[in-house]
């Protein structure tokens, strides 16, 4: 949200409590979303980590595998940890 980034960019600067008066949105809101930073981090490296197996194969196949057959590719590749959900091949 480009509300809760704004605050978190100048809450050194205003009071958090008055910046999120001024935007119509909830402290703890503001709060949650703060804490879940990392989370976020760590989700958009694996993706980027995906990405990268989802196009190595990609042009392995020679550009021709949508996301179903992506995501059995994925499923057998030992690179990727854990399983892969086709939505989110999709979404990639």
């Amino acid at each position: 949200m480009i509300r809760f980034r704004f605050v978190d960019d100048h809450r050194d600067t205003h009071e958090v409590k008055r910046m999120c008066t001024v935007l119509g949105i909830h402290r703890s809101s503001y709060y949650k979303w703060r804490a879940g930073k990392a989370a976020r981090l760590a989700r958009q490296q694996a993706d980027a980590a995906l990405v990268d197996r989802i196009r190595a194969h990609h042009q392995e196949w020679d550009h021709t595998l949508g996301y179903r057959r992506m995501t059995a590719e994925l499923a057998d590749d030992d690179a990727v940890p854990g399983t892969v959900n086709h939505k989110r091949v999709a979404r990639l």
